[in-house]
């Protein structure tokens, strides 16, 4: 990935995949996953959108958090190896 923009908060990582961008997981030095997106026009739209209070369709929402919380764990119990 080239530049990269990095988030701990699952809740924007969320957000961003509602709006289609991609994104890949990684653990930190401290075992902490981050979440990372490649750096681009949509991402700073996106993020722009979420800091205005852009609105979702709830439940898609609530499935992709569930869903990321799932591959936090499967990554953190497989060691960053995934």
């Amino acid at each position: 990935m080239k530049e990269a923009y990095k988030t701990y908060d699952i809740y924007v990582a969320g957000y961003l995949i509602y709006k289609n961008l991609k994104v890949e997981m990684e653990l930190d030095g401290n075992k902490r996953v981050v979440f990372v997106f490649e750096k681009g026009d949509g991402l700073n739209r996106a993020l722009s959108d979420f800091d205005s209070g852009d609105s979702v369709e709830i439940l898609k929402y609530v499935s992709i958090v569930k869903n990321l919380r799932n591959r936090m764990y499967n990554l953190l119990m497989s060691g960053g190896r995934g």
